[in-house]
């Protein structure tokens, strides 16, 4: 008899652990990961640092960002939001080219800690992102900026910002 009712809940576990999973999928395609908020860093740019869903998990002031297109590396007028996702173990796009007054947000998708580092200077600071967070960083200064993983050093990016 306990081995019966046993066997009811043991079939019942797959089918709960499906729509969790479904519903984690709905919730973040109804709240997307872009972040709501912005913090100002100081002349070279701002950053910030997010939950999935846009709370913030720094504790800098903030900016709205508002409905600034969302674009994977195409130049456009008025600044533009780029996204870089971080996924086995590597940013993807590895290589972005951004204008001057363009923010890049970087999502963390892989299910350990990474962090966004600049390999020179102290530009990109993410600290670390666990699963689903993300780094937000507006860069005003052309130039190219490398970054890594302190973490995962192998891990490597650019991104050349454009005058």
């Amino acid at each position: 008899m306990i081995l019966s009712g046993l066997s009811k809940v043991s079939a019942a576990v797959p089918v709960i652990a499906l729509i969790a999973v479904v519903v984690s999928i709905a919730y973040f395609d109804y709240t997307g990961y872009m972040p709501s908020a912005v913090a100002d860093t100081g002349s070279q740019g701002s950053a910030s640092y997010m939950e999935a869903g846009g709370e913030s998990g720094g504790t800098a002031s903030s900016d709205i960002l508002g409905d600034t297109p969302e674009t994977s590396g195409a130049m456009a007028s008025g600044p533009v939001t780029h996204s870089v996702d971080i996924s086995g173990f590597s940013y993807t796009p590895s290589s972005l080219t951004v204008n001057a007054g363009d923010t890049v947000v970087w999502t963390n998708h892989d299910t350990v800690g990474h962090t966004v580092t600049s390999d020179q200077g102290t530009e990109l600071h993410s600290g670390v992102m666990a699963a689903g967070q993300a780094y937000s960083h507006t860069f005003d200064t052309p130039g190219t900026y490398t970054y890594h993983c302190t973490i995962h050093p192998y891990m490597k990016g650019t991104v050349t910002v454009l005058g």
